[in-house]
């Protein structure tokens, strides 16, 4: 069978080693390196547990690298490259591992008996308070992304909710500034229909004056014409009786002046009702001395 990788998601491998065995700031350096080449250069050597689970064999550092590039970007981060030994292919990636990528601090090569498993025995050797620890860490880093998702998504859906919110009040917005203008609108032609019934009400006023001056011209004009009949001599005085003109309006002393075409010379800068009066009483004295 010819040998070559598989992809395999992240989350079903494990390994024997434990995490805190690398530094963390190797750990970010070879995550990111693998987020920016979309892959590992290096891949895997697993053993199949079952038909999800996977256990490293050789390439720990990398696993753990993996698993922090996971942890930053869960979609590039996903799957992982990586050999795959089987009872076909069983011994001779073991051999490979022992001749080719024999590291004194990742290494467990794993043979089909667990007897004969090969554990650390420098000063890195796993520790049940090792491992709590790191389950601990796992724990809390899983927990933090729990809560960094869910606060992404309460954003997300807090601004979503903001949008829509600001939507309705623009909507509503835009429905006052329209029903204002159209309420001033309203109100603008109410106001020109009053304001032409009001014209219509002042034209007809304004014909009634007009009819009752002429009415009183005419009145005047008929007093006039019976004033201005010869009077009859008393039996008793050859004396006619003298005008007043002083409770007479100014527009009855002009048309007076007007009919007997007297033009009054002012002594001011102005006609007054004096200067109307006294021509006319001049007038009557002529008429009187005339007569």
């Amino acid at each position: 069978m010819k040998l070559s990788t598989s992809l395999i998601a992240v989350k079903k491998i494990n390994s024997p080693v434990d995490r805190s065995t690398f530094s963390e700031k190797d750990l970010n350096s070879a995550a990111a390196s693998i987020l920016k080449a979309e892959g590992l250069i290096n891949p895997l050597v697993v053993k199949r547990l079952s038909l999800d689970a996977y256990e490293v064999v050789n390439g720990h550092l990398e696993y753990y690298a993996a698993v922090r590039a996971r942890e930053i970007d869960p979609r590039k981060g996903e799957t992982i490259g990586a050999f795959i030994i089987d009872s076909d292919n069983e011994a001779a990636l073991i051999e490979q591992v022992e001749i080719l990528r024999n590291n004194a601090h990742t290494q467990l090569i794993i043979s089909p008996p667990p007897e004969t498993i090969k554990v650390p025995t420098d000063s890195s050797q796993v520790t049940p308070e090792k491992k709590l620890d790191d389950l601990t860490t796992k724990v809390e880093q899983l927990g933090q992304a729990s809560d960094r998702m869910e606060l992404t998504t309460k954003n997300k859906l807090d601004n979503l909710t903001t949008k829509v919110e600001q939507l309705g009040q623009a909507s509503d917005r835009m429905e006052l500034t329209t029903k204002n203008k159209l309420d001033n609108l309203t109100t603008k032609v109410e106001q020109l229909g009053q304001a032409s019934r009001m014209e219509v009400t002042t034209e007809n006023k304004l014909d009634n004056l007009t009819t009752k001056v002429e009415q009183l011209f005419q009145a005047i004009d008929r007093i006039e014409s019976v004033l201005s009949q010869p009077a009859k001599p008393k039996a008793t005085s050859t004396t006619q009786p003298k005008r007043s003109y002083n409770k007479q309006p100014k527009l009855q002393l002009q048309e007076e002046l007007d009919r007997r075409k007297i033009k009054v010379t002012p002594k001011g800068k102005k006609v007054t009702n004096a200067d109307m009066i006294a021509a006319l009483e001049a007038d009557d004295e002529a008429k009187k001395t005339s007569s």
